[in-house]
């Protein structure tokens, strides 16, 4: 297990098609799939979906903005990246992304403390009556003020505590290049199947508000769902019992809470990805996933709640 890659040699074996270093390896065989956001014209991709409200606007470095205002919308970014299909799905993921958080919006739109996030499984969320149930995910937030922090989101929009939330970029985000990966990926111990999330920033990736690729990823949060993640304040109030388990280590069919979301979750058309953030200006490169091979996990390295 790799904790720091600054100071390794990057090689063409080690990079994906735009020299970001990939941290794990491609799964192979019938698991094998990929995704890249289309530098040149993404709403050309049918795997790329939710562009609704978007507001998505190529910029003159090359990036691509968001802010969630088009059509009336509510300043909230959901880019989604489908799997091929619903035969095959993103099960165990590196997603990544370089973003760069430009100010909020309005306060009418809600500015929240994150900067942007990125999540995977599930399908699309909505909070409309039987659409809930789709919406299960694992989550990366990075704070504006330079925090990362876990979540799960077992259903929509029933959050869990954050988990892991600590300092990771030493400085506030606003106004520079910063890149983030989340990796997501089934272990199993003692015949049981758990959940290891990690994330990683690649925080020294800003010249002059000009992105520059320098790959040293640092991993920043480690943590494993083992079961038990309950539910933050508040959040039971929108529980839908009647939803699918996704959890293979037990033997109902409806889902609980505190489930390990260990299966792929979504629906028959696929599951998916996405890039998120609510109530800010947001401009980015390099968005991509990958199915990895699932390596062996670390001990998780900071577990609190907040």
């Amino acid at each position: 297990m790799r904790n720091s890659l600054g100071d390794l040699e990057t090689t063409d074996v080690d990079v994906d098609r735009w020299g970001i270093r990939k941290l794990y390896a491609e799964a192979t065989g019938v698991n094998a799939q990929e995704w890249y956001f289309n530098m040149e014209n993404p709403t050309s991709d049918n795997r790329l979906r939710n562009l609704e409200s978007a507001n998505l606007k190529r910029r003159d470095d090359g990036s691509w903005y968001v802010d969630g205002t088009e059509n009336d919308g509510k300043g909230q970014v959901r880019l989604e990246a489908w799997s091929e299909s619903g035969n095959k799905k993103w099960l165990n993921t590196e997603v990544t992304v370089y973003g760069f958080y430009i100010e909020d919006l309005p306060d009418k739109f809600d500015p929240g403390r994150y900067a942007f996030q990125l999540y995977s499984g599930g399908g699309h969320h909505s909070s409309r009556e039987g659409r809930r149930c789709e919406g299960a995910c694992y989550k990366v937030r990075l704070f504006k003020k330079g925090k990362i922090a876990v979540v799960k989101e077992p259903q929509h929009p029933v959050y869990c505590r954050n988990r892991g939330t600590k300092g990771a970029t030493g400085e506030e985000v606003m106004g520079r290049w910063i890149g983030l990966k989340q990796v997501r990926y089934n272990f199993e111990e003692d015949n049981r199947v758990y959940v290891a999330n990690e994330a990683w920033i690649d925080d020294n990736s800003d010249s002059a508000g000009e992105l520059v690729i320098r790959n040293r990823w640092r991993r920043v949060a480690n943590v494993h769902d083992r079961g038990g993640w309950d539910a933050a304040a508040g959040q039971m109030k929108d529980w839908d019992g009647n939803c699918p388990r996704l959890d293979v280590n037990v033997n109902r069919q409806d889902r609980e809470v505190t489930d390990i979301i260990n299966m792929s979750g979504g629906t028959d058309a696929g599951n998916l990805a996405a890039l998120r953030c609510d109530g800010v200006k947001l401009k980015f490169k390099f968005f991509s996933l990958r199915e990895i091979k699932p390596p062996t996990p670390d001990e998780p390295s900071n577990e609190n709640e907040d």
